[in-house]
Formats: C-alpha cells, sequence, structure tokens
C-alpha cells in the first residue's frame, strides 16, 4: 500500500503517518498496533486543526456578511431631508423631493435631482395634476 500525502497534508499531519509507512528494509512498511495508534492519532489531530481552520474562515465570513448586511440596510434606508434646498450637500442616502417628485442620493452631493446628475436617482415620480377636484369632494368619507 501506497501512502500519498502532498506538501498540503503536512500541514496537519505530520511526519509521524508517513513514517509508519517507511521501508524497515526488508521491502514491506512493518506497521504494528502502536504504529496505527500514532496514525489514528495523527489523523484526529490534523482534522482537529483543518476544523479549527475552518471555523475560523466561517467566522471571518460571518463578520463580513454581517458587514455587507449592514452597509446594504445604511445605504437602501433613506433618510428623507424634505425639500431640496439649492447649494444645501446631501448624504449618500439622503431622499428630497423635488418638482414633487422623490430623489434618492447614492452618494455625497450638492448637485440638482433630475438634472441628469448620476449622484441621484428618481424613486417615485410626480404624478398628474387633477383636472379640477370637483371629483374629491366625496372621498374624504
Amino acid at each position: 500500500m501506497d501512502a500519498q500525502l502532498s506538501s498540503d497534508d503536512d500541514d496537519y499531519f505530520p511526519g509521524k503517518i508517513s513514517a509508519c509507512f517507511a521501508d524497515n528494509g526488508g521491502g514491506d512498511a512493518a506497521v504494528t498496533f502502536k504504529d496505527l495508534a500514532e496514525m489514528m492519532e495523527a489523523v484526529v489531530d490534523g482534522f482537529r486543526a483543518a476544523m479549527l481552520k475552518r471555523d475560523a474562515q466561517i467566522a471571518g465570513l460571518k463578520g463580513d456578511i454581517a458587514r455587507l448586511q449592514s452597509e446594504i440596510e445604511r445605504k437602501l434606508a433613506g433618510k428623507y431631508m424634505g425639500t431640496y434646498k439649492p447649494g444645501a450637500v446631501y448624504s449618500e442616502g439622503s431622499e428630497v423631493t423635488y418638482d414633487g417628485s422623490l430623489f434618492h442620493a447614492h452618494k455625497t452631493t450638492k448637485e440638482r435631482p433630475g438634472s441628469g446628475c448620476p449622484d441621484w436617482q428618481l424613486k417615485v415620480k410626480r404624478g398628474r395634476d387633477g383636472k379640477d377636484g370637483k371629483d374629491a369632494t366625496n372621498a374624504a368619507r
């Protein structure tokens, strides 16, 4: 039986395993119960080390996911700033009304929304004006 270990395995399965399969001079490797026990211990230790490394990677990924979720929520949660005021600075995530429409700022800007500036995105388009308002007299009930 040929035991093939890659150099990556040395991190988890130290020389104990390959030593168990060393040629004793007679052409065959002599493996004793003690050798097998040591080999099993090395395998268990190797898996334990691999699991600890994996757990650390998972913890790091969970942290990355939490950070990204927070960033997405922050960017998507609009902060309504009222009617647009020329010259005012609006931070990323700000929302303003301008000309009857609602706009969301993708980044900090002083630009006017609706001017073709990529800093703003139209969120709610202005509706049409009513004709004379007579139809709305009974709507409040």
